[in-house]
């Protein structure tokens, strides 16, 4: 699990993407049983996904892997419902006996989250996630989380650019290389060592995690795989990316009985009727590709600090110059401080902003 020992009350950004995800799955429940529905993550020693879905979702049937034998302990202390099957297994074990676990739930749709930290396994990853597609049926959802911190590649020193003229590989060939040995054909092949940087590495891992869903897809001549949503936010330790999708059928949405027009590509005439149906047409942060990868960031900012943003924004009607300029206080030095854009980020999140409270029970 990712950032598994980082108190969730001090990963906010990773809150707010949970937020989203629930959000996401309340505009494609508009055309499953989502209540009926199979959830299957990896809830971690709190099992806090899984009080969410249920909560916010109405979900009963839920499933927790755990390949930590004192962490499922926890799992069985904590668990607060008997609704929540936590099973000591690893992410292979799950999509090698996917088949067998699904058969007791022919009807129900299923939403499985990988959620996986370990940047030297994205190759293993990524094929595990491809073979879980190959298994999906119409309208099963897949999310799959993976380390987008850079620096997992290597990180360079004064020595090493200080010594780069006489080295046969500079540092960026170097960091690919490692990508390539890692993910391998999930890479595209047009791409070089100059493409990789920070702020394209999670697009990057995207879109190989596109390539691996459409490998698992390949064989099923009556769905497609199609992106839904994509974030990328730090955790507090690392860069995190999700990428969630859904499998659907060709031929079985209702709006569609009357068939594609002639020539039309019959997968665009079944996804513009689920985005109407789903209103994922009007979602804000639904994702156009595989690519389209949306970054999360919410700075650190009190109630009062939040309202005071809020009041200005309603005085300068949305100038976000005028506000940055008016307000009478800072966040941070000025690497840290508030931007004209960090706070465009915050307003297209602000409804998602969690408050932490100290309770004692």
């Amino acid at each position: 699990m990712s950032g598994a020992k980082v108190p969730y009350q001090v990963r906010p950004n990773k809150y707010v993407e949970r937020q989203l995800f629930i959000e996401l799955l309340t505009h494609t429940g508009k055309i499953t049983d989502l209540q009926n529905s199979v959830y299957i993550s990896m809830g971690g020693r709190l099992l806090e996904d899984f009080k969410l879905v249920h909560s916010r979702l109405n979900l009963h049937k839920m499933m927790s892997i755990e390949i930590d034998a004192v962490t499922l302990g926890r799992q069985d202390f904590n668990c607060p419902l008997d609704l929540i099957d936590c099973r000591l297994m690893t992410s292979g074990d799950l999509v090698e006996t996917f088949d067998d676990y699904i058969e007791e739930y022919k009807d129900a749709s299923v939403i499985v989250w990988l959620d996986y930290a370990k940047a030297s396994e994205r190759g293993r990853q990524l094929s595990e996630f491809s073979t879980l597609i190959s298994k999906l049926r119409a309208y099963d959802i897949a999310k799959i989380t993976l380390n987008a911190s850079l620096r997992t590649l290597g990180q360079e020193n004064t020595t090493d650019r200080l010594n780069q003229q006489t080295k046969n590989m500079s540092f960026m060939e170097k960091q690919f290389s490692k990508l390539k040995g890692q993910i391998g054909d999930f890479l595209d092949e047009k791409l070089t060592p100059d493409d990789l940087n920070s702020l394209v590495f999670p697009n990057i891992l995207s879109d190989a995690v596109g390539r691996a869903a459409l490998n698992g897809n390949e064989s099923d001549r009556s769905t497609f795989i199609e992106p839904l949503a994509a974030f990328v936010y730090n955790d507090g330790y690392h860069d995190m990316l999700t990428v969630s999708c859904i499998v659907l059928p060709y031929e079985s949405l209702e709006s569609t009985s009357h068939g594609a027009q002639q020539g039309e590509d019959p997968a665009r005439a079944v996804l513009d009727v689920f985005n109407r149906q789903s209103g994922l047409n009007r979602w804000a942060f639904r994702a156009n590709d595989w690519q389209d990868v949306r970054q999360i960031y919410i700075p650190d900012l009190s109630i009062k600090e939040r309202h005071q943003i809020h009041d200005d924004l309603k005085r300068y009607k949305g100038d976000f110059a005028k506000v940055l300029k008016s307000l009478p206080f800072r966040v941070g030095d000025d690497e840290e401080d508030l931007t004209e854009e960090t706070l465009k980020m915050y307003w297209k999140f602000y409804r998602y902003y969690p408050n932490f409270f100290h309770v004692a029970i």
